[in-house]
């Protein structure tokens, strides 16, 4: 268990992380990761692995609410490409060292910084929906963030947030996609014995602040139209790579 004030920082994160995924479809694993770590409060490998745990009750509790509006055929190729992906990252996760680790932090710091400073500038979708190809291209290379981070979200973002669909079919696909990868990883992790019960203790302790956040999200969103709640999504995701920076920059 954390110290107390540690366990209210925490809880305070995962209640930002749950109340901004269920508007966005996003930003929990990115948000809990990137602030444990930058805060201390844990190390990048359980806060991990927490998240993945949390992500289960966030996401179906989310969906539960919205009706499940997911664009079948683009979600699917995202999880059939992002399923070996996913085991890829968790070996490589444990195959690294410390200093690799610093530098992968960055590099994926950089990406969403980047990613979501393209899309500030231009929060207008496609005309035309992009092909299954390329989700299934970006959906391995979420899972292979997903093994290392429990943050898939980046590239996925980018992508569905371009297409010309609704936000309700955006965040709902969004949500499906890491609902899937969570479990998926979580199945991982319990069969190559990596599943730490302090990880599960911590989870369950932050279960009720989930799912009080959840459906706060779910009620009470945001009075944005789709332009700006397109940009702020981006501008969520620019402060979240930033987050992951930080830990790297600060130690350096």
């Amino acid at each position: 268990m954390l110290p107390f004030w540690d366990q209210v920082l925490f809880l305070g994160i995962v209640a930002l992380g749950c109340y901004t995924q269920a508007i966005t479809g996003f930003a929990l694993g990115l948000i809990v990761v990137a602030f444990a770590t930058l805060f201390g409060i844990m190390s990048i490998e359980q806060a991990s692995i927490v998240v993945t745990i949390i992500t289960l009750s966030n996401a179906s509790v989310a969906l539960g609410r919205s009706g499940c509006q997911v664009q079948w055929s683009r979600a699917v190729p995202v999880i059939l490409a992002a399923a070996p992906a996913t085991y890829f990252g968790l070996v490589l996760l444990s195959l690294l060292g410390t200093e690799s680790m610093g530098l992968l932090r960055l590099l994926l710091g950089v990406t969403i910084v980047g990613s979501s400073l393209l899309l500030v500038f231009n929060p207008r979708p496609m005309t035309r929906e992009s092909s299954r190809t390329s989700f299934g291209l970006l959906g391995a290379v979420a899972g292979v963030l997903g093994g290392l981070f429990a943050a898939s979200g980046p590239p996925l973002i980018f992508h569905f947030y371009r297409q010309p669909l609704k936000l309700s079919m955006i965040r709902d696909s969004l949500l499906l996609v890491f609902l899937v990868l969570a479990t998926e990883r979580i199945g991982f992790l319990v069969l190559r014995g990596e599943m730490p019960f302090d990880a599960i203790v911590q989870a369950v302790v932050a279960l009720p602040v989930t799912v009080a956040f959840t459906l706060l999200g779910a009620k009470l969103s945001p009075p944005l139209g789709e332009t700006a709640m397109r940009r702020a999504a981006f501008i969520l995701l620019l402060f979240a790579g930033l987050g992951v920076m930080a830990p790297v920059l600060l130690s350096s």
